[in-house]
């Protein structure tokens, strides 16, 4: 299949069927792929020729009143956000109330009480007004990212999108973090490059974001406006799957984890747990295994789940088994020695369009 839209769909042969599904690659999901490789190109921008990282790093400093509370993540928000739309206020906001950082926090604020709805505003705004700047990317040079250049110009990067975000909450008296560190791509390693997100205390509680990531996603013709809430106060747990920050306390973890641990586990984004899965085994990736593993998960929504194997440096796909919800345990078998990588799908429907939820890798 070539086509980025394609469906998985059912062959009333299940001979046919299975013989499909194990001779095809899953193109269906690149799209989901695809918005994670964002990351890659915005935080680029963090290490712009005129600025060193250790610059943006001092940026993330950890509240010394965080320090002495255990950190907790929000039972309050209905994280995922299911069915919740752009907030209404930033589809509807007339012109004159964009003259200025400020005016757009006021407008805000001045018809929303909810502090989660108004954070969940100023995320919207930023990640359905401001466009990636992906022209930037492609000349290899990055401009100011401070919250007034990314919002006179209506683009910007990762560290811009998460200043301007730092900004809107200043002018609204609310608190914002801008934090620095590292992200995990779709295969489970890190990219070598630094990422920017932020924090936001609410009701004397610190909650995650990132709205670069809920903004859009790249494909090889340039970038997608695509706008999600996958990164709007996620659990702290659920975070940490993907975003690394440089100041382990912005983990909002009771139990940090260290870099060699995040290194090594799964490459298993956002939709992963919105889906209602959760991992029993194996906790970690990146390790050496004999010619076959079993996923094992719990499977809490009753999701239509299956995985595939891709050897490194090949082309071809192969599925471990057929779609299944019947089962928490997944057999995959390893082709060959060397690396390989385990991606895994699900769907509501079996011959649905099946979405992307992480992958694994492991050494025969």
């Amino acid at each position: 299949m070539n086509n980025l839209n394609d469906q998985f769909f059912f062959s009333s042969n299940p001979i046919k069927y299975l013989e499909f599904l194990k001779s095809i690659k899953i193109r269906r999901t690149q799209k989901k792929i695809f918005a994670i490789s964002l990351a890659i190109l915005t935080c680029f921008a963090v290490l712009s020729p005129l600025t060193s990282f250790k610059a943006f790093a001092g940026y993330s400093h950890f509240p010394n009143s965080l320090q002495r509370q255990t950190p907790t993540v929000q039972a309050e928000t209905n994280w995922p956000w299911e069915g919740i739309n752009i907030h209404p206020l930033v589809t509807q906001m007339p012109l004159a109330a964009e003259t200025s950082i400020s005016a757009v926090a006021q407008y805000i604020t001045q018809r929303e009480s909810d502090p989660f709805l108004v954070a969940k505003a100023f995320h919207d705004y930023i990640a359905t007004k401001i466009d990636y700047d992906y022209a930037a990317y492609k000349r290899g040079y990055y401009g100011p990212q401070d919250a007034q250049t990314v919002f006179r110009n209506r683009k910007g990067v990762c560290s811009g999108y998460a200043r301007l975000m730092k900004a809107l909450g200043d002018a609204a008296g609310i608190e914002v973090a801008y934090i620095t560190g590292d992200y995990r791509d779709y295969t489970g390693g890190l990219s070598g490059e630094g990422h920017a997100w932020n924090g936001v205390k609410i009701n004397g509680k610190w909650y995650l974001m990132d709205s670069t990531w809920d903004a859009g996603y790249l494909t090889s013709s340039g970038y997608v406006k695509h706008y999600t809430t996958n990164y709007l106060f996620p659990p702290a747990d659920v975070m940490i799957m993907t975003h690394l920050p440089n100041d382990s306390g912005w983990q909002l973890l009771s139990r940090p984890v260290s870099r060699p641990q995040f290194s090594r586990m799964p490459a298993l984004q956002t939709d992963f747990f919105a889906e209602g899965f959760q991992l029993i085994s194996p906790k970690l990736s990146n390790i050496r295994v004999k010619n076959s593993i079993d996923i094992q998960l719990k499977n809490s929504k009753n999701r239509w789940v299956m995985a595939e194997v891709v050897p490194q440096g090949s082309r071809q796909t192969f599925l471990c088994s057929p779609p299944t919800r019947q089962t928490s345990n997944i057999p995959c078998s390893l082709p060959g020695s060397g690396n390989h990588e385990i991606r895994l799908f699900s769907s509501r429907d079996e011959y649905g369009t099946y979405k992307y939820l992480g992958a694994f890798r492991f050494t025969t």
